[in-house]
């Protein structure tokens, strides 16, 4: 079996079926080599099917996660230079086709839109052109595509005013990043392993989905089409998934289900590891997912920018809640360096750098990018701050522009977060930097509490840090915002914008 989503399970023989339908289709709207075709649909066999249409056609894929808006729907397509978009007709109550059409007056190189959905006067159905009724390009009509071709574009998340986009070629993304996966061992029964994305397939976390679980691997892939925590436990027990994707805000609201505790306890025994990655991970979420699950927990990082990095399956408690593992040189090198570029030594922190089969070709389209990101001998710099110890473990601390400036004092967001997720009541927390006149900035602290736990006021919060943690108190937090759930962006991080618009309210 290939892909199982919400609509039934598609075995390998018709998804390239499909995929090579999809490719005819796709031909005939004048989609040629080198073409940029933006996708944006949920996960499932239809983007699976994308994937493999535009690989085989030699076109580059763009895909994002459902659920971006007018502003970074224009900034995509309009720097990537689309000729075609792959879409679905709804999402939520917005018609994304609607806002495609409202956006084509400044989207000249867009000349065809495909939806799964309602179709629109022109556009063209997507399930129409993957139905049996249509013919599959023949196999001796595909041009010849170079492995180091062009294949995919990462929107990365980071620090820039808009999302990078990130040039991988068919070698990066699949002899770059299978032997990070198969390292995660099978299934409990000895079988190829089944991974349940919680994760969008269209996020970099997600990007090895369709080249490596099922290029590469032979594996399978079980998706839903959004999160919600208790679907996902009821897709483990209908569809015993062997390892689970996810990132560490999904994973906190998964752990909180009722569905994993009392007498009516769903079945999650084929789960055989778990892992989480796209942000820092709390030592208070692996044990309460250690304490849910009869599965290894594994550390995961990762970066648009062509990093990516895991603990092992027999790594210890502290390993995993310390380290995200030791790069594996057959998907990437890493170096420590400090401001001006000079190697730092064993358990001195500093900027990572980052080489290896994995490293993309270059930033799409922006040679300014390349010029500040990109080094001599093939090195790129993350923006990340880390630490390589002495056994080769690599620390992950936090991104390097992810400082609060309160008066002077250099506040690092992740260390504060990590602080607040200490505190016995708090679930999940998020920090935000707000802007406050010649100070500079204020801290606002924002928490999810654990179920039937105490209330939590700001004083109450300053004394536990004051009195239980030992914090210098020019790192209090000045507010606290108490939600019923985090907000989460299309890629399932917390959306720290909506918290900012939340506390600005």
């Amino acid at each position: 079996m290939a892909v199982i989503d919400e609509s039934g399970p598609v075995g390998y023989r018709e998804l390239h079926r499909r995929s090579l339908r999809l490719a005819a289709g796709l031909r005939a709207a004048g989609v040629r080599a080198g073409d940029v075709v933006a996708v944006n649909l949920p996960n499932g066999w239809r983007a699976c099917a994308a994937d493999f249409a535009l690989a085989a056609l030699g076109a580059i894929s763009l895909p994002y996660p459902v659920g971006r808006k007018r502003r970074e729907t224009l900034s995509l397509l309009r720097r990537s230079r689309a000729v075609a978009a792959i879409v679905t007709r709804y999402v939520g109550e917005l018609d994304y086709v609607g806002l495609l059409a409202e956006l084509r007056p400044e989207l000249p190189a867009l000349k065809s839109v495909l939806v799964h959905g309602e179709v629109a006067p022109g556009t063209q159905s997507l399930d129409a052109m993957c139905d049996s009724s249509h013919d599959a390009i023949p196999l001796g009509d595909l041009p010849e595509v170079s492995p180091d071709a062009p294949a995919r574009i990462m929107a990365s998340s980071g620090s820039e005013a808009e999302p990078k986009l990130v040039l991988y070629s068919h070698n990066a993304l699949v002899s770059g990043q299978t032997p990070y996966l198969t390292t995660l061992g099978d299934a409990a029964d000895g079988t190829p392993p089944r991974f349940l994305f919680c994760v969008p397939l269209s996020s970099p976390f997600g990007s090895f989905g369709t080249p490596c679980i099922l290029a590469a691997m032979g594996a399978s892939l079980v998706t839903l089409n959004r999160f919600e925590p208790d679907a996902v436990l009821d897709a483990v027990a209908r569809h015993r998934p062997s390892h689970l994707l996810v990132s560490p805000a999904m994973l906190e609201q998964l752990v909180a289900s009722p569905l994993l505790s009392g007498p009516d306890r769903i079945d999650t025994d084929s789960v055989t590891a778990i892992v989480c990655g796209g942000a820092n991970v709390h030592t208070d979420t692996v044990k309460r997912t250690q304490d849910s699950f009869d599965a290894t927990f594994v550390h995961s990082y990762g970066s648009a920018d062509g990093i990516a990095c895991h603990t092992a399956l027999d790594d210890s408690f502290d390993d995993i809640v310390g380290s995200v593992g030791k790069p594996d040189p057959r998907v990437i090198s890493v170096r420590i360096a400090d401001d001006d570029g000079n190697d730092v030594g064993f358990g001195v922190a500093g900027e990572l750098y980052a080489r290896g089969p994995m490293t993309p070709l270059c930033y799409y389209n922006s040679p300014e990018l390349d010029e500040r990101y990109r080094l001599d001998g093939g090195w790129t710099k993350t923006g990340d701050i880390a630490v390589l110890d002495a056994d080769g473990r690599l620390h992950v601390t936090g991104r390097k522009k992810d400082v609060i400036n309160k008066g002077g004092v250099k506040v690092s967001v992740a260390e504060l977060e990590e602080v607040l997720h200490q505190h016995p009541s708090v679930r999940s927390a998020a920090v935000l930097g707000m802007p406050d006149g010649p100070v500079g900035e204020r801290i606002v602290a924002c928490v999810v509490l654990h179920r039937d736990a105490a209330p939590l006021d700001l004083d109450l919060l300053r004394a536990y840090l004051r009195d239980e943690i030992g914090l210098e108190t020019a790192k209090f937090p000045e507010r606290l915002l108490t939600l019923a759930e985090f907000p989460l962006t299309p890629a399932g991080k917390v959306d720290k914008s909506q918290l900012r618009s939340a506390v600005s309210a």
